[in-house]
């Protein structure tokens, strides 16, 4: 799903024009960004909180030539859903989207001597 998915969902449920609801939907997002970047943590109840979180610099590894890299400290956001928001996708769960049963190893005959 795309913010434009999430406009025309909104604009559907609400019952105004997608131009208007794209301002609001523009206007949350900005509104969110604004507060993580001033440091602020945002509780929206029966969905989640976002907070910023500070990472601490740390040795990264150059996969390609096995050197080393310094990573430098930084803030970071974060997302921790709320327990509600996490039951209603848990029930959601359908036993399609699970991952399918292994199947047993074939057993192979034993070789003459």
């Amino acid at each position: 799903m795309i913010k434009e998915d999430i406009v025309e969902a909104v604009s559907k449920d609400i019952g105004l024009p997608k131009h208007e609801c794209l301002e609001v939907v523009d206007s949350i997002i900005d509104s969110i960004k604004d507060l993580l970047e001033a440091g602020k943590k945002i509780e929206i109840r029966e969905f989640g909180t976002f907070t910023v979180v500070n990472r601490k610099a740390k040795i990264g590894r150059i996969i390609a030539t096995g050197g080393t890299v310094v990573v430098p400290p930084r803030r970071a956001p974060k997302f921790l859903p709320g327990r509600i928001l996490k039951e209603l996708v848990n029930s959601g769960a359908s036993v399609a989207a699970q991952p399918a049963p292994r199947p047993e190893p074939a057993s192979t005959p034993a070789r003459p001597s």
